[in-house]
C-alpha cells in the first residue's frame, strides 16, 4: 500500500497530553484509493506543527530513561524505582526516567537531571544504548532514549509533590526474584533494560 499524509488536526486541549486527528490518502495494492482514512495519535507536542508527523524529526528525545547501577565489593547492583502509575492503578517496576526539556543541551544532560530529581543520585560514565526511536508507534509519536551510567553518590532528591516513587539498590538475586514474581508488573523498557544490564555485567 501507499500512503499519503494529508491533514493533521489537534483534537484536544489538555496541558501534558493531546489527541490529534491525522488524515491520509491511501492507495491499496489493487488500485483502490481511500481518499480519506483517519488515525488518531497522542503526542506530548502542544502544536500541530511540532508533531513529528510534520517535522519528522526523530533525533529528538522526548524522554529518556537512565539504567543506574554500581559495582561494589564485585557485585553489581542496579537502582530500580517503584512508582504508582495512576494510568493502570497499580505500581510499576522501571528505572529512573523523565522528559527532555528543549533548553537541555543533550541527552546526557536530561537523564543526570532526573536521576537526580527522583533519587538523589548523582552519576558517570554515561552511555547511550538507544537512541531516540518510537516506544508505541501504534498510539503515539513519543521518541525516547535509552542511556546507562555508573552511581556515584547518593544526596537529597527533589521529586514532585505527586511523583509518587521509591528508589532502591538491587542485588542481581534481588532483581531475579523481582523478575520471576508474576505479581510484579515491569515496564516493557526497563525489563529489557535489566536483562541487558544482567547479561553486560555478568562476568563482572
Amino acid at each position: 500500500m501507499k500512503w499519503k499524509f494529508k491533514t493533521s488536526k489537534k483534537d484536544t486541549d489538555h496541558p501534558f497530553l493531546n489527541l490529534y486527528v491525522v488524515e491520509y490518502e491511501v492507495t491499496k495494492d489493487d488500485g483502490s484509493i481511500r481518499p480519506d482514512f483517519p488515525y488518531f495519535v497522542a503526542s506530548r507536542n502542544q502544536k500541530d506543527e511540532e508533531l513529528r508527523i510534520n517535522k519528522q524529526d526523530f533525533k529528538r528525545a522526548d524522554a529518556v530513561l537512565v539504567g543506574a547501577y554500581t559495582i561494589k565489593d564485585g557485585q553489581l547492583f542496579l537502582l530500580l524505582e517503584r512508582q504508582f502509575r495512576p494510568a493502570l492503578n497499580h505500581d510499576v517496576i522501571s528505572f529512573p526516567a523523565g522528559l527532555c526539556d528543549k533548553e537541555d543541551k543533550d541527552i546526557t544532560t536530561a537523564a543526570l537531571r532526573e536521576l537526580k530529581e527522583e533519587t538523589g543520585y548523582i552519576a558517570t560514565d554515561f552511555e547511550m544504548i538507544v537512541p531516540p526511536s518510537p516506544t508505541s508507534e501504534g498510539l503515539s509519536d513519543e521518541c525516547n532514549a535509552v542511556v546507562i551510567c555508573r552511581l556515584l553518590s547518593q544526596g537529597k532528591d527533589n521529586k514532585e509533590e505527586f511523583e509518587d516513587i521509591s528508589a532502591k539498590l538491587y542485588s542481581v538475586e534481588e532483581v531475579k526474584a523481582l523478575l520471576a514474581d508474576e505479581n510484579v508488573i515491569f515496564s516493557n523498557s526497563a525489563r529489557l533494560l535489566v536483562l541487558y544490564l544482567l547479561e553486560r555485567f555478568k562476568n563482572k
